[in-house]
């Protein structure tokens, strides 16, 4: 259901009410019937800001899922991974990105973005999640905090002790780990070439 009148969009408490709707640059996504396009979600994500935007400079949710899929090839030169790398938050291009230690408060939120998630790896043929790909995020979330995070992340819990690894690999490929800074035309380009390289898009 979308509004499309003046009435429709009246300030009621109930406006809301068991509709579940975005517009999105190409159209209305649904939460009851969703339809997955990359091309929004690669828009979204190069404008959602990883921490909230706490940061010294804007990263993007679209840059950290690219890192993830280069962390994946760097890690484990396999392609179902770096597919899964480059997709794991692409459900927050519908549901934004809420930080990590807030999720366990807000019950409601993850059991929607755990069904979209289910749907979406369905549609893009990425099937479960695996440890191979969370270690990649956690490797690129270190990474990221060091260069942009007051305290560089040595606050942040790190239950595989993947830290040290992390730091060591910032400076692989000529750093291209590191946060880049390049605006979100950029990383929505970036994106979406990793996306046409992995037959994503």
């Amino acid at each position: 259901m979308e509004p499309t009148s003046k009435n429709d969009r009246g300030l009621t408490a109930n406006l809301y009410e068991g509709v579940g709707w975005i517009r999105t640059q190409n159209g209305v996504f649904n939460l009851d019937e969703p339809e997955f396009l990359f091309d929004d979600i690669a828009h979204a994500l190069s404008q959602i800001p990883r921490y909230n935007g706490h940061t010294l400079f804007p990263i993007s949710v679209a840059e950290h899922s690219v890192n993830v899929a280069r962390i994946c090839r760097m890690l484990y030169s396999d392609n179902a991974l770096c597919r899964e790398g480059l997709m794991h938050d692409a459900t927050e291009a519908y549901l934004s990105d809420v930080p990590a230690p807030f999720k366990q408060f807000l019950p409601d939120w993850s059991a929607i973005d755990n069904k979209l998630e289910y749907q979406l790896r369905q549609h893009f043929d990425l099937g479960t999640k695996t440890k191979e790909c969370k270690k990649a995020d956690w490797i690129a979330l270190f990474i990221e905090a060091y260069f942009l995070v007051p305290g560089a992340g040595e606050d942040f819990s790190d239950p595989l002790n993947l830290r040290p690894q992390a730091l060591e690999m910032m400076w692989e490929e000529g750093g291209i780990l590191q946060p880049q800074n390049a605006g979100w035309e950029s990383d929505k380009r970036l994106f979406y070439t990793v996306g046409k390289l992995y037959g994503l898009a």
